[in-house]
């Protein structure tokens, strides 16, 4: 859709929107910057009148701020976010459904099934394999067998795969094209591992749960915008318009979000915008740079063993699952290896799951991580919101060498 269409649309059968002063031809302008924690008070009131959610995907985003949330799509819309990305992959990569693909996933954590075997998906030609736990060189057989075109996750997860492969001087099988990074901050000491030992280029993905595709990298490197799926803005502190070359908080519309729209919508990232004429791609559209964006953290639980930060997310996953979603913001505090406090906001009416919360947490937490540790859970009615803009450090620690970034 487009973008003046889109907002005549959200103005007219979108509850948040219709509310609000605006012109009769409401512009971009017109419409104020929400964040995730905006969208997740207000959710109902971002659902149009026209759609009916009875019918819409349920998905649930990464909760890489350590605010949980789930983000509903029409049918049509869902599928024309994902065409939007595919056409650019395959213009770019010449990458496409029919290829056979790795895909390294961080799945809701599942205590009563430990570590999953890979999973074959043959109508997407996908072999995933849940890499939240150690130990992730041993898939490296299943991986031989299935000969990927392709693998696709996230950078620090395919690091900690590279330098498996290294350690255990196996081959990768030549089958392999490209490596997609996406989901986070790829680091140029991740892009050197990774392109070192599999001696492939490394393709950048940026997008989130919301809205998919939101930038994809050419064959120089660059990020260039999904022009018909979102409208990006970089906007700098203290200014209201979005600005070229300047760097600032990176804005988004999604132009194939409608039914559920997500307009002018922070995503906590930072970044600058260039005009798509300065890459000698030849792509018109305008590119990205990524200055500060998601990272994940690998944790040290004991003197011995590390474990990805997405694990903690995992706990409260497993919690909000069977508590009606009722933790909406979570912050775990590390202050030794057997003590931890977990900070939590609560929907209003579920103050009374307190105790049951601590409990559950606490035998989650003993069987994965260590039968001794000790867990206290407090509510917290306010809280100070992090002004590093960096995502997935939903736990911080005293101890001067657990959080190795």
């Amino acid at each position: 859709m487009d973008i003046s269409t889109l907002l005549l649309y959200a103005k007219q059968y979108v509850p948040y929107y219709s509310s609000l002063l605006m012109p009769d031809i409401p512009d971009i302008h017109s419409f104020p910057i929400i964040n995730k924690n905006k969208y997740i008070t207000n959710s109902s009131s971002f659902l149009s009148v026209l759609a009916d959610k009875s019918k819409m995907k349920e998905i649930k985003t990464s909760g890489s701020t350590g605010t949980p949330m789930s983000v509903y799509k029409s049918n049509k819309d869902y599928m024309l976010q994902l065409r939007c990305l595919w056409q650019k992959r395959y213009m770019f990569h010449g990458i496409s459904p029919n290829d056979r693909c790795i895909n390294f996933i961080m799945s809701e954590y599942q205590p009563s099934q430990g570590i999953n075997s890979p999973s074959i998906d043959n109508k997407t030609m996908s072999l995933s394999i849940n890499a939240i736990e150690e130990n992730i060189e041993r898939w490296i057989p299943d991986i031989q067998l299935f000969q990927p075109s392709y693998i696709i996750g996230y950078p620090s997860v395919i690091s900690i795969f590279a330098d498996a492969l290294a350690k255990a001087k196996s081959s990768f099988p030549d089958s392999v094209l490209h490596i997609e990074c996406m989901g986070e901050f790829l680091f140029p000491s991740q892009q050197r591992l990774i392109e070192d030992i599999f001696g492939k280029k490394i393709i950048n993905y940026y997008g989130c749960t919301e809205v998919f595709g939101i930038a994809y990298s050419c064959e120089m490197g660059k990020l260039h915008i999904l022009g018909n799926n979102v409208y990006v803005e970089v906007i700098p502190s203290g200014e209201k318009v979005s600005h070229y070359g300047r760097e600032g908080n990176i804005v988004i519309t999604g132009l194939n979000s409608v039914e559920a729209p997500f307009i002018r919508y922070d995503l906590e990232d930072v970044g600058v915008i260039y005009k798509g004429s300065e890459c000698s791609c030849g792509c018109q559209d305008d590119f990205i740079e990524i200055t500060m964006s998601r990272m994940f953290q690998n944790i040290q639980i004991s003197p011995d063993r590390h474990v990805h930060s997405s694990i903690f997310y995992g706990f409260i996953e497993a919690i909000n699952a069977s508590l009606d979603q009722s933790i909406y913001w979570f912050k775990f505090l590390q202050e030794d290896f057997h003590i931890y406090t977990l900070y939590i906001q609560l929907k209003t009416g579920y103050e009374i799951f307190l105790a049951e919360i601590e409990k559950r947490i606490t035998l989650l937490m003993r069987r994965h991580l260590g039968e001794s540790l000790i867990v206290k859970v407090i509510h917290k009615t306010h809280r100070r919101e992090s002004s590093n803009n960096k995502k997935h450090e939903f736990i911080e620690s005293t101890m001067r060498s657990a959080c190795l970034g």
